[in-house]
């Protein structure tokens, strides 16, 4: 749940489920009122009023059962996302709350810009290649090397799927670059720590599109 902005109520509750249309409404009033409380604070403005929100913070207080409980219950930009997903030829999987993420985080990456990402994506393997991407580009700080990493990161789940694996020990790939790079779930990168793809889907593309170029 921690994934997904603890913004639905209780941070140790799973949702296995597909998200109804207020959860996503819920969770994106939720994502843009935290991304707007981490923008530096201009000269003019007090750097104690980025604090962020109570139902940020502390996400057990928000019930998640309308947008009196997340706050800010007329925004623009909500509308803009809401009306793309409704829009999007894919608008089915972004009731899968990993897929919201990643369309979300795209378009909070837009920053300057018109937030178009829900919009753009025709096909679900369309997000997932932006996304990845995007991630990676995060922590390698330029594009150069994405292709390279993105192979790299198919052949790394190939093997786990030839395995009927999500998971393997870190190994001695802790100390590969494009590895650090990788959108994980890690603790560390001790050789003795697992990993697994941040996602089983995210896994799942990348057999794909590993087959796809073979």
């Amino acid at each position: 749940m921690r994934d997904y902005g603890q913004c639905l109520g209780d941070p140790w509750e799973l949702y296995l489920q597909r998200f109804g249309e207020q959860q996503i409404e819920t969770y994106l009033r939720m994502r843009l009122r935290l991304h707007d409380a981490q923008r530096p604070a201009p000269a003019d403005r007090p750097a104690s009023d980025r604090a962020l929100p109570s139902a940020v913070t502390d996400p057990v207080t928000s019930t998640g059962d309308g947008p009196e409980a997340c706050g800010d219950a007329d925004r623009s930009d909500l509308g803009q996302l809401l009306r793309q997903i409704q829009e999007s030829p894919i608008r089915r999987a972004y009731t899968v709350p990993f897929r919201l993420s990643m369309g979300t985080d795209l378009a909070l990456a837009s920053d300057g810009c018109e937030r178009t990402a829900f919009r753009d994506a025709q096909r679900a393997s369309e997000l997932y290649e932006t996304w990845l991407w995007h991630a990676i580009r995060q922590k390698r700080g330029h594009d150069r090397t994405i292709p390279d990493d993105i192979a790299a990161a198919e052949g790394l789940a190939w093997d786990l799927h030839c395995l009927h694996r999500t998971q393997a020990p870190v190994g001695p790939l802790g100390t590969r670059d494009w590895f650090r790079c990788l959108p994980l779930r890690v603790h560390d990168f001790h050789p003795q720590s697992h990993f697994s793809f941040k996602h089983k889907s995210l896994q799942e593309f990348l057999v794909a599109r590993h087959l796809w170029r073979c």
